[in-house]
């Protein structure tokens, strides 16, 4: 596949594009959270509720590497899920001067909605896209993230 944009001056549309497909997948996932009765939360809280579901009890340093979000914004989004009732937070044995972060019952509860809407979401690209096509478009994703978070 020959590279058409060999110069400076020739643009691509993968900003646009990008921002295009983010807000479509916003709105989806908005829509679909609303349905499961899961509108107190934002999609940031998604991601956190994602990682532990993941990884299990995290530090906040894991959240914020996992996620991908700087540790301030974790510590924002971590205290907004404990007073809503999805998270806790312990001390770490190993380390006081660090918590770990834990889903509670109610955190727990939404993981099948979660993977709900995700199955959902999949379900979607799956139509339009072929699994080879899936796989080259996570890679060349992944390398565009790594590139630009630099």
């Amino acid at each position: 596949m020959s590279n058409s944009f060999s110069t400076k001056t020739e643009h691509t549309l993968i900003g646009q594009l990008t921002s295009r497909q983010s807000r479509a997948l916003r709105t989806h996932l908005i829509v679909a959270m609303h349905q499961v009765g899961m509108d107190d939360i934002d999609l940031a809280h998604g991601d956190v509720l994602n990682v532990l579901y993941k990884h299990g009890r995290t530090t906040m340093t894991e959240l914020a590497r996992y996620s991908h979000r700087s540790k301030a914004t974790i510590s924002v989004l971590v205290d907004k899920l404990k007073r809503l009732g999805y998270v806790t937070s312990v001390v770490n044995e190993m380390d006081a001067r660090s918590n770990f972060v834990q889903l509670t019952k109610k955190g727990e509860d939404c993981r099948e909605k979660f993977e709900k809407i995700s199955d959902q979401m999949d379900d979607k690209i799956r139509v339009a896209l072929t699994a080879d096509e899936i796989a080259t478009l996570q890679d060349l994703m992944e390398k565009v993230c790594l590139c630009l978070e630099k």
